[in-house]
């Protein structure tokens, strides 16, 4: 069991609005009238939720300490009491350190001198703070270093490692590449594949270059000094972290003295490339992908093949000081909490300081309105339409500015400024809800209500989540309101999750009702390689009308059934790339059924091309088909061919992923033709984006109306059968 005291964490915030009777929810000044609701506070207000986000972020640089550009390399940083600390890892190595109260430097550290010995620092790789003391790894000093910190400067205490490479290997300390310390212990992870341990009871100025290694860990893997590792002490437990986020955890609740290696009790790969014990009891672990997440230390197994749980916050958006783009958070190769701020190395040259805010979600049982909006109210610069003809081949395909969530084909995001709303649906929406919740769950709440929303189109709304401004809740039960939205500068992007929905709109609801999770944009495919053609909005129209189709059929419980019961309905099992025989990698088991299915549900990024090259191609998140079926899907055209290369993510043409008779392609197919006869799916108007109608400079090949013949109402296809048969 993982033992480790948790500090409470107080974050002061904006006291929520209330008293009197006023209208609190004003109308927006860029839509028509109604709104309302009351104000003041009538007692029921209960809290359901909170969420921290990073508010407006300072870099610090080489600048910020009074060093040339080329004089600054951060590899580690430490908070504590106002002061960031940071291992500037250089030959003539030093401790940087920042007052962060006072925005200012403070003396750096470049060496010290004890027992009449002056000692400097060369290449400094890490340092991390335990209670009150620092500790810094000198890689090429041989030595850990041990500050004490309850003086304005810090104090050298001793140091662990005899400053040399050779002599009493009990001793010495061979290039300290990583450093941590509990109430115990003190490790240090060196360049032979292994974690030294000393006992915290050696570590005393007596013992300054003499203490005598207590333990051994093993660290596989660690065998040079290019070994990106670093150490987390978090109660009776010790984690390695390497840069890949390869992730090892060790049992140190009591290590007996010996040289025998000690080997980690679990390990999980890609999950972090570095952990940190915050001041608020968290556990913030920092993506390899980029983010860091938070995760209660409580919920940390003891054993088994998953160290990390899933995490209880997310951090992936943040806002830069100077800028006005949001940004990423990318890959912090370290990071620390200390109650107040999050700081992040974010490259070789840069550091982030981002305070993390709190907001407070509140419950009440009053009722009150919603905003109201009128589409043809919103001024022309608050109004975007996208993928229409003359539109950039770089815009269409610039992820930033055309791209969108299958399950989101409508969708918004709420900031400080304003509330903006979106929608890749090919026709016009109506009778809309703008819907929100916190990002990490809670009840839906209504930000307002849309009379209209153009087809591909962007409106920016006046108004956004506030403080003390009640919403009524979706489900009807009473409103919610906020506090501590006001404390910030910023609100990322990903703080609120923002849905449209439509108790009228029989397209949107069939639009809202998609599980899969795939990210859909439009790749930077052209006619350098001859199997592609530039995508333009004319394609890229057609494309999301398809892909729209083909998420409804795999949506559909039609598919789901197909998929669960596959050789009942398909007369045959669903196989993999050994082929149709009972092998591994080849048939299907129940458990292969129910993997896949989740795969394909979260399949990730999908990126839309025009290939030409009779077919289509696909694998990764590549997903291109040929000219003709742009026009030819309204028809009998084998639009199978999205499952074929839909499928080529998973599989070869060996497999029933991407082969032409079975499996993927077929079932598409046939459900395609299914629902078509039936006139269930979303987009059957082959003059709706009129593609058979466009100029000739538009087309890459002209159109075939041999392939504009509607399927013959005596051909009947095996799922049309089956379903008339067994009806769900």
């Amino acid at each position: 069991m993982i033992r480790c005291s948790l500090l409470a964490l107080t974050l002061a915030l904006v006291a929520c609005g209330g008293g009197g009777s006023g209208n609190v929810n004003q109308p927006p000044t860029g839509g028509g009238g109604g709104g309302g609701g009351g104000g003041g506070g009538d007692g029921s207000q209960v809290q359901i939720d909170t969420l921290r986000f990073p508010d407006m972020a300072k870099m610090l640089d080489a600048a910020s300490f009074d060093l040339p550009a080329e004089s600054f390399t951060p590899r580690a940083l430490a908070l504590r009491d106002n002061t960031l600390y940071v291992a500037n890892d250089l030959g003539a190595a030093s401790i940087e350190r920042y007052d962060l109260a006072q925005q200012r430097k403070l003396e750096r550290i470049d060496g010290f001198n004890m027992d009449g010995t002056s000692e400097v620092i060369k290449r400094m790789q890490d340092l991390s703070i335990y209670k009150d003391r620092l500790y810094t790894a000198s890689l090429s000093s041989n030595r850990v270093d041990i500050y004490q910190l309850d003086e304005s400067k810090p104090r050298i205490v001793m140091s662990l490692g005899t400053g040399s490479w050779s002599g009493d290997a009990s001793k010495v300390l061979v290039h300290p590449i990583a450093v941590a310390a509990n109430e115990q212990y003190v490790f240090a992870a060196d360049t032979h594949s292994r974690i030294s341990v000393w006992k915290q009871s050696d570590a005393t100025p007596a013992n300054h270059k003499k203490a005598v290694k207590h333990a051994y860990l093993s660290l596989p893997g660690c065998g040079s000094i290019y070994c990106d590792v670093k150490l987390t002490a978090l109660g009776d437990r010790l984690f390695a972290n390497f840069s890949n986020g390869d992730t090892l955890a060790y049992d140190v609740a009591n290590l007996p003295a010996s040289t025998t290696l000690v080997q980690p009790v679990m390990s999980q790969n890609g999950i972090s490339n570095r952990l940190h014990h915050g001041a608020d009891g968290k556990l913030y672990a920092a993506r390899p992908g980029g983010g860091i997440d938070s995760v209660n230390p409580a919920r940390l197994p003891d054993s088994g093949s998953q160290i990390l749980p899933a995490p209880d916050e997310q951090f992936r958006r943040i806002h830069l000081q100077g800028t006005t783009a949001e940004q990423n958070i990318g890959k912090a190769r370290d990071l620390a909490f200390d109650g107040e701020r999050l700081a992040m190395i974010q490259s070789d040259r840069h550091i982030l300081l981002a305070p993390l805010r709190q907001v407070i979600m509140q419950s009440g049982s009053e009722m009150v309105n919603a905003n109201e909006y009128q589409e043809a109210t919103v001024a022309a610069d608050k109004r975007t339409l996208m993928l229409q003809d003359g539109e950039s081949w770089d815009t269409l395909t610039n992820p930033d500015l055309r791209s969108f969530r299958i399950d989101r084909i409508l969708s918004g995001r709420a900031d400080k400024q304003a509330l903006h709303v979106s929608s890749y649906s090919a026709v016009p929406v109506s009778d809309l809800q703008i819907q929100a919740r916190l990002k990490n769950g809670g009840p839906w709440f209504v930000l307002g209500r849309l009379d209209r929303l153009p087809a591909f189109s962007q409106l920016q709304l006046d108004g956004s989540v506030r403080d003390a401004v009640r919403y009524p809740r979706a489900d009807g039960q009473g409103h919610v309101s906020f506090s501590g939205l006001n404390a910030s500068q910023i609100l990322p992007s990903d703080s609120f999750e923002v849905r449209l929905t439509s108790d009228t709109d029989s397209h949107v609801q069939k639009l809202g009702n998609f599980k899969m999770k795939w990210d859909i944009s439009f790749g930077k495919y052209n006619d350098s390689d001859s199997s592609w053609r530039k995508i333009n909005p004319l394609y890229a129209r057609e494309w999301v009308i398809m892909i729209t189709n083909f998420a409804y059929i795999l949506n559909s419980p039609e598919y789901e059934h197909i998929w669960f019961n596959h050789k009942q309905v398909m007369g045959h099992d669903f196989y993999g790339n050994t082929g149709n025989i009972d092998a591994p990698g080849g048939i299907f088991k129940a458990e292969d059924y129910t993997r896949y299915w989740n795969e394909i549900m979260n399949r990730g990024g999908i990126r839309l091309g025009v290939t030409a090259m009779g077919g289509g191609l696909g694998g990764g998140d590549v997903l291109g088909i040929d000219t003709w079926f742009f026009y030819s899907h309204y028809f009998n055209a084998d639009i199978g061919i999205i499952g074929h290369e839909f499928g080529h993510h998973f599989g070869g043409h060996d497999s029933a992923w991407a082969n032409e008779s079975f499996g993927l392609q077929r079932a598409n197919l046939w459900l395609h033709q299914y629902f078509q006869r039936k006139g269930q799916l979303p987009y059957m108007d082959p003059d709706l984006n009129k593609f058979h109608l466009a100029p000739s400079d538009q087309l890459y090949n002209g159109i075939d109306e041999n392939m504009r013949k509607p399927r013959p109402a005596s051909d009947v296809n095996r799922l049309e059968h089956y379903f008339a048969e067994n009806p769900l």
